[in-house]
């Protein structure tokens, strides 16, 4: 029985961790350079925040079709216990409540799914699908999910609410772009494109979203080489104030796993204005530990954007 793992969604953890390591998670950016009306956690959702809606929601979604296709019968209604023993009960009708292994409940909403559902999440994502559903998962939020494949053309939208950095934002997306898949005699080829445009909304954000996200991998049987790109840009009001990202970059690559090509491939850019002025910089931040992006806040704090374990 494929079931949902409480807190296991990367992009969720990945936003949590980058929290916790910035040493800044309760405190404000203060300081001058007219950046102190930003505190860091509000720093983050904005410029991390959509893209962990995107990834929290593919996670989600693959998750969502594991548990509703396990073992091989399509489940859209009852509930799924993983522990003390496998178990379902076709009670409630109107949703698929998952009962995870701590006792907490993820419930689905099911109105649309058709594709391959008896090869899994992965699979079905990967191949032509039409999926609309709706996931409360305790701690990370209330997504509305709809995704449609159809001959390497790809769209849908996110929409609900997203808990980042304990705190609960409305998030509505819609991305649109291209996918190819292709599998055959040991190797894997996986290429996604896409457009997310949007808004996120949080008790002191309110954020316009234009994002590209590109990700590539590669696998021989032997190794798995990925390396992904997001480029964004957009507009936050915090209060009165304006705050507008500029040229936002971020390039990655990993090799089974781990970051891979550190030297050649990995960069994060960006330029942050407040009412027309530079108040902070994206930036690639590199330790014997870990390596990933910051944002720093002129005469503020560095906040952590992401971060990965070498």
């Amino acid at each position: 029985m494929a079931l949902f793992t409480r807190r296991s969604l990367l992009a969720a953890c990945a936003f949590s961790a980058a929290a916790c390591s910035s040493g800044n998670g309760s405190g404000g950016a203060g300081g001058g350079g007219g950046a102190s009306a930003l505190r860091a956690e509000v720093a983050r959702a904005a410029a991390a925040g959509p893209a962990v809606a995107v990834s929290t929601a593919a996670d989600l979604a693959e998750k969502a079709v594991d548990a509703l296709s396990g073992g091989g019968t399509l489940r859209t209604f009852g509930t799924l216990r993983a522990a003390p023993q496998p178990s379902y009960d076709p009670t409630p009708a109107d949703r698929l409540v998952v009962v995870l292994p701590d006792g907490a409940q993820a419930e689905l909403f099911v109105t649309r799914m058709t594709g391959d559902v008896a090869a899994g999440g992965v699979e079905f994502l990967r191949g032509a699908h039409d999926l609309d559903v709706r996931v409360v998962l305790p701690g990370t939020g209330d997504l509305a999910i709809a995704q449609r494949a159809a001959n390497g053309v790809t769209g849908g939208k996110i929409a609900g609410a997203l808990v980042l950095d304990g705190v609960e934002h409305e998030v509505d997306l819609a991305h649109a772009g291209t996918v190819l898949y292709d599998r055959g005699f040991g190797s894997l080829q996986y290429e996604s494109e896409q457009r997310v445009q949007g808004t996120l909304r949080g008790p002191e954000l309110s954020a316009d979203v234009d994002e590209e996200l590109r990700f590539v991998l590669v696998g021989d049987g032997r190794e798995v080489v990925n390396q992904s790109t997001r480029r964004f840009s957009g507009t936050w009001f915090v209060g009165a104030a304006r705050y507008e990202l500029r040229d936002g970059l971020l390039d990655r690559s990993f090799r089974d796993g781990l970051p891979n090509e550190l030297d050649t491939v990995w960069q994060a850019r960006g330029t942050l204005l407040r009412d027309g002025a530079v108040v902070g910089e994206i930036s690639g931040r590199l330790t014997p530990l870990e390596i990933g992006a910051v944002l720093r806040l002129a005469g503020g704090p560095e906040v952590v954007l992401e971060s990965f374990r070498l």
